[in-house]
């Protein structure tokens, strides 16, 4: 990339979306609801082959009471972490695969490797619906080719990508975020040297790291979330006014408070450094 040419700053927000992207972006909360039903009606079942002691009245009666709390919290912890490790086992293969290509691809030195290598990075992407990390790549791939007489030793940029939720201060006033979904809009967050962007159905930005003012991290109200949830707020300024946005990455639907906090610690960490080396 031309480091001559200004760093320009966009950002794009679909106020309706569509029935299908509506039901796409909110499938967690369908999720979380089917699995709510399903243990309520797999906990009574499950209830039978309880020592039947446990339901007869007695002197412990508030002991069994006690009991039969801390089996249904133990079972639905259980299935939490199940199917958690199920989704990580099934579809964290493609974000092992991306992780794997990467490492080879800044493994080489030889032109021609380093094409077969961002090819395969390309193809990966896109098969991924990751076009803007796919479009990176793409120019990387011409610039090398251009030069593949001059046996250089190509110069490769990688861009950081994860999934990750994205949503707007006005959001967070409204009653959606109070009592049906936490999140505006989800979809593939990238960094580069130069930018910080976002692609989804919803929102879509592409935001010139040089135009962000500051970024910090927060947590959602207690009352939401009683075991803290941490997320990014990002604060650039655009043409003399200063907006903002909260990121929160996020690579499983079926993480864990303490799985997307660790996320969104590594990623402020990721934005933080990038963005010493631009000022």
């Amino acid at each position: 990339m031309d480091s001559n040419l200004p760093a320009l700053s966009s950002f794009s927000h679909q106020k309706k979306p569509s029935l299908p992207e509506r039901l796409r972006e909110t499938k967690p909360m369908v999720i979380a609801f089917t699995a709510f039903f399903l243990l309520g009606f797999t906990f009574p079942i499950f209830s039978l082959f309880l020592p039947h002691w446990l339901f007869m009245p007695s002197p412990f009666f508030p002991l069994q009471i006690l009991m039969l709390f801390s089996v249904g919290l133990i079972f639905g912890l259980g299935v939490v972490l199940i199917v958690r490790q199920i989704s990580r086992g099934v579809w964290g293969g493609d974000k092992r695969k991306l992780e794997t290509l990467e490492k080879r691809l800044m493994s080489h030195t030889d032109p021609h490797e380093v094409l077969i290598d961002l090819d395969a990075l390309i193809s990966e992407n896109l098969r991924l619906k990751r076009p803007q990390v796919a479009e990176f790549y793409s120019k990387q791939l011409l610039l090398i080719s251009e030069k593949l007489d001059s046996h250089e030793t190509p110069k490769i940029e990688l861009m950081l990508s994860e999934a990750a939720w994205v949503s707007t201060p006005a959001y967070h006033k409204r009653v959606n975020y109070w009592l049906v979904w936490l999140f505006e809009s989800r979809g593939t967050l990238s960094l580069t040297s130069e930018h910080l962007e976002y692609e989804s159905p919803r929102i879509s930005f592409k935001i010139a790291l040089a135009d962000i003012v500051d970024v910090g991290l927060q947590n959602h109200p207690w009352w939401l979330k009683p075991i803290p949830m941490h997320y990014i707020r990002v604060t650039y300024s655009d043409q003399g006014l200063t907006e903002s946005f909260y990121i929160t990455p996020c690579r499983m639907q079926t993480d864990t408070v303490f799985d997307v906090n660790n996320q969104v610690k590594e990623w402020y960490g990721y934005l933080t450094k990038a963005l010493q080396k631009v000022a």
